[in-house]
């Protein structure tokens, strides 16, 4: 089986999101990638198509994995881009069972439990071993005896099986999730623009941060500065009582007298013209009447 290094970890992982695994185990093929692998052949081969059923049967009696079958696909696709005559004129199942076997031993060393002998093959193929063989050479042939896969090529051919699987998923349910909406935006123009757009956005948060938080300390001062001027100021209300205070005292006790009063002042002589005093300024009775003649203050 392959090495259980760290990288091979994390493609696993991204492989049970992304390919719709789950939970499951990964020893076979979801439906999904059947499904996309009889599409693939059902879009390039023009002259026949691969069975559901057949594909779905090769997956689970030949215990396919994904990366197994993502390494086929690159095999299949190669041949497609370096023979196109052998590859429109082979059948897409005797194709594929070829592309399985090559990547099978390429991935599986020979004597472990993982790996799948020819007659095995054969048995989950419905076909005789010595058509395994045949079919095997026959790829070999067609790929120039050069199983080697890069990095990029397997890279190239996963993130298209993501985005047939996020594709499918998204048509059938009428929705897609947020794994489906990232891996369709992946490779895509847009990947750039949402960078952008998220370094925008998160300046326009802080910027709006900053905002209100210099808002509600604005309005606080304001508030602190009314409260504090309001204890030591008096209000026109309250200057206004004060004033109807001092008049009803000095209406009711004309004698009051205030210390900035000259030695004569202009009492009321009657009572009625009380009602006519509107106003006072700087501690004195103004009256709007007619005064009488001055009289000498009145003896203590």
């Amino acid at each position: 089986m392959p090495p259980k290094t760290e990288t091979y970890r994390r493609i696993r992982q991204r492989m049970r999101r992304t390919l719709n695994y789950g939970s499951k185990r990964m020893d076979s093929l979801t439906l999904p990638l059947s499904e996309m692998v009889v599409d693939y052949f059902d879009r390039y081969a023009p002259f026949d198509y691969m069975n559901m059923d057949y594909a779905t049967q090769l997956s689970r009696d030949g215990c396919v994995d994904a990366c197994t079958l993502l390494v086929a696909m690159v095999y299949v696709d190669r041949v497609r881009n370096m023979d196109r005559c052998y590859f429109e004129e082979s059948d897409p199942s005797e194709l594929y069972l070829s592309a399985l076997v090559v990547a099978s031993k390429y991935l599986q060393d020979g004597g472990l439990d993982e790996f799948v002998y020819n007659d095995e093959w054969g048995v989950a193929a419905s076909t005789s071993t010595r058509r395994v063989n045949e079919l095997e050479v026959q790829m070999l042939n067609a790929l120039t005896w050069n199983a080697n896969v890069n990095e990029s090529e397997f890279e190239r051919t996963l993130e298209s099986a993501e985005r047939w699987v996020a594709r499918k998923r998204m048509r059938q349910n009428g929705f897609c999730t947020y794994n489906e909406a990232v891996t369709l935006s992946e490779k895509t123009p847009f990947k750039e623009w949402r960078k952008i757009l998220k370094t925008i956005a998160y300046t326009c948060i802080a910027l709006t941060t900053v905002y209100v938080a210099s808002l509600v300390a604005l309005t606080s001062a304001i508030q602190v500065a009314r409260a504090t001027s309001g204890a030591h100021v008096n209000t026109p209300a309250a200057i206004s009582e004060n004033y109807t205070i001092t008049k009803e005292i000095m209406l009711e006790n004309p004698a009051v007298q205030i210390e900035a009063e000259p030695k004569f002042c202009y009492p009321l002589c009657d009572v009625g013209l009380r009602e006519n005093v509107t106003s006072f300024q700087d501690h004195r009775i103004v009256l709007q009447h007619h005064l009488r003649m001055p009289i000498a203050l009145r003896s203590t």
